[in-house]
């Protein structure tokens, strides 16, 4: 049923691109038509928005003719599209079953990719009766998989599709069973009228950030990872986040998600975290877990900065100042941090980045934290054993940041 595949405020992966697999979303109106005794209804979809998977390719579109209640077998349904560029409709004439049901296969045309808001009407049409739907493209907007992550959650028409490994049931869907192609992730907690516009997979569980500034998360919640005040079970569907330490005013608007660790980025320019708290990576200056949300003490963020961005590694944090500077605390066995062991903010050496040159972007990994150039030029620290700084260097680790090399195109 459906198809297709987070850093920064906006909660994209760093690096990452998406061509796959997309959405079309089609809309039925009217559900059905009445001429003197005859009906021309409607039946798959009825009405509201309807999932169009690319990557299946097909979907089913019917009708039934009615006279005075009863079906009527027999009967000619003509399906046309305003658009066939991009979807096609076989068999176009169909006669009606003994239910009085008519239905469309519409096709995607392989190869062609419409542009984002393209749009074409189904008519199903039996003598002066017709009924339409308007079906429109509407391509994937958020895209997360990191640290630990053996799944991966993507966002279209403000709904979360997952897929993957599925253990805590941390794809959403309401099972524990892996998915080898995406499915729709239950609701849950998550009200109909909230649109999700950025999602977050941690080792173990995942985040989504809706429309109404809030954070819903689903999956395991052994550290307390989920924020909603529980360590008795997991979620296998999305529970809200407790606001916690989090002022009722504050509206989040990023997350990050590590091993068994959530962070979010307050509109206050603050950073609030829950969850695991080995190695201090909660930031509050503890090793406590936290059930619902902390605010992350300012540590050596100067109080005149804002917080831009936030990244979560497996067992440490960072955080991106609207001074151009990277702050981290957490776990620093291999320099991850760029700075000593803290479990408050410090400000992570600059190594070979210029004082001058502003960060506009970070990641990070297990054991590894990145950082982008407004110069384009990407850098990194922390371990180096399986060549993870892209520097042509292996063994070892670094606590600093070094320049990402990269070898002259053809």
């Amino acid at each position: 049923m459906l198809g297709g595949t987070g850093l920064s405020r906006r909660t994209v992966m760093a690096g990452a691109a998406w061509s796959g697999p997309v959405i079309v979303v089609a809309t039925s109106a009217p559900a059905f038509a009445v001429s003197s005794t005859k009906s021309l209804t409607a039946t798959a979809p009825v009405s509201g928005d309807v999932f169009w998977g690319m990557a299946a390719s097909t979907r089913v579109f019917g009708t039934a003719v009615f006279e005075d209640g009863a079906p009527v077998a027999g009967a000619e349904v003509t399906f046309t599209l305003s658009d066939s560029t991009w979807l096609t409709s076989v068999p176009l004439n169909v006669t009606t079953d003994g239910t009085g049901l008519a239905v469309a296969t519409l096709t995607a045309v392989s190869g062609v990719l419409p542009a984002p808001g393209a749009m074409t009407v189904l008519t199903a049409t039996h003598g002066d009766l017709t009924v339409t739907w308007t079906l429109s493209y509407r391509p994937f907007t958020a895209l997360a998989t990191g640290c630990m992550a053996r799944h991966a959650l993507a966002v279209a028409d403000g709904k979360v599709y997952s897929w993957g490994q599925n253990s805590s049931g941390k794809l959403g869907d309401g099972t524990i069973t892996t998915k080898a192609a995406p499915v729709a992730t239950v609701p849950g907690a998550i009200p109909s009228t909230v649109k999700i516009t950025a999602v977050a997979t941690g080792g173990t569980h995942s985040l989504a950030l809706g429309d109404d500034g809030r954070v819903y998360a689903w999956g395991s919640n052994v550290s307390g990872q989920l924020g909603n005040d529980s360590t008795a079970t997991s979620s296998l569907t999305p529970v809200a986040t407790v606001l916690g330490a989090t002022p009722p005013a504050v509206k989040i608007t990023a997350i990050a998600a590590g091993a068994n660790h959530s962070l979010a980025l307050g509109d206050d320019g603050n950073v609030y975290a829950w969850g695991d708290n080995t190695h201090g990576r909660l930031g509050d200056d503890t090793t406590a877990k936290r059930l619902t949300p902390v605010a992350t003490l300012r540590g050596a963020i100067p109080s005149t900065v804002t917080i831009n961005a936030i990244a979560a590694g497996e067992t440490h944090s960072l955080a991106l100042g609207d001074d151009g500077n990277v702050y981290a605390w957490g776990n620093n066995l291999a320099g991850q941090l760029g700075t000593g062991t803290t479990r408050v903010p410090a400000a992570a050496s600059r190594g070979v980045i210029p004082v001058t040159v502003t960060i506009t972007a970070i990641t990070a990994t297990l054991t590894n934290s990145y950082a982008l150039t407004s110069q384009g030029l990407a850098y990194a620290w922390g371990s180096r054993l399986t060549g993870q700084l892209g520097n042509g260097t292996l063994n070892g680790s670094v606590s600093s940041p070094v320049q990402v090399t990269l070898t002259p195109l053809p």
